[in-house]
């Protein structure tokens, strides 16, 4: 899968010709996600609404050439507590007026859905043809990332900053040594890694001394990085909340 971000700004955003860069809280930008015919991709959240709350409206999801009433995502609903599918329609419906909305996202009535999804929270996408995903809005204020995590339930979130985050990065508020975790695409062994949350990790050779964070099953400290758009899935035993170190680059 293919990500590409591009950061616009109101205010400008300086940087040097080493890539040093100047943070600014009013930037706007989109990612395109390629997605493959038939294939359920996830994506993460990275934007919210520009000026408005932690959160993206899902008509700001949009396809390249999507196929009428073939292509879908599904995204958690908070209120219901269940995942919502919603279909692409060249056309929907507005209750009391009939086909007026437009193209966008719809329930299986074609009615037109005014959903939002935080940022940091992930979706699946299935096209029917392959195409490109793009997300588009205004980037996190670096400090206010943190998400409600449900206890037992397999949540799928994403790196929802413009640049790549460590896993220790990754942040439960008060978690249970030994119970919670994480799991993520591991693209060298093909296969999907399970990280567990302890109050204290092993460096090899040295032992019990890399402090609290993400190990492996054998309580050694992990080095992985998570890139732009990243997901992957966390699991905790109590109802808490997740947030992300804010990254060097943004401070």
């Amino acid at each position: 899968m293919k990500n590409m971000i591009t950061m616009m700004a109101t205010v400008a955003l300086a940087a040097s010709a080493l890539g040093q860069s100047v943070y600014s809280g009013n930037i706007v930008g989109y990612t395109k996600v390629q997605l493959s015919a038939g294939r359920t991709d996830m994506i993460g959240m990275q934007f919210i609404e520009v000026g408005g709350a932690n959160a993206l409206n899902i008509q700001d999801i949009v396809l390249i050439d999507p196929t009428d009433a073939e292509d879908i995502i599904r995204f958690w609903n908070p209120t219901s507590k269940t995942y919502t599918t919603a279909t692409y329609y060249d056309e929907t419906r507005i209750s009391g007026l009939g086909y007026v909305g437009g193209p966008g996202w719809g329930n299986n009535s074609e009615y037109r859905l005014d959903d939002d999804i935080p940022a940091g929270q992930g979706f699946w996408a299935q096209t029917d043809a392959t195409t490109f995903c793009m997300v588009k809005g205004q980037v996190i204020a670096p400090e206010d990332n943190e998400l409600e995590l449900d206890a037992g339930k397999l949540d799928f979130i994403c790196n929802p900053f413009p640049c790549s985050i460590s896993i220790q990065d990754i942040v439960i508020n008060n978690p249970t040594d030994a119970e919670d975790i994480i799991r993520f695409w591991n693209p060298t062994s093909k296969t999907y890694t399970t990280a567990t949350y302890y109050d204290e990790t092993r460096i090899s050779g040295l032992g019990y001394v890399g402090g609290a964070g993400w190990g492996d099953n054998s309580e050694y400290r992990l080095d992985v990085d998570f890139d732009i758009g990243k997901g992957f899935w966390i699991q905790v035993c109590e109802n808490t909340s997740v947030g992300f170190k804010v990254p060097a680059a943004l401070e």
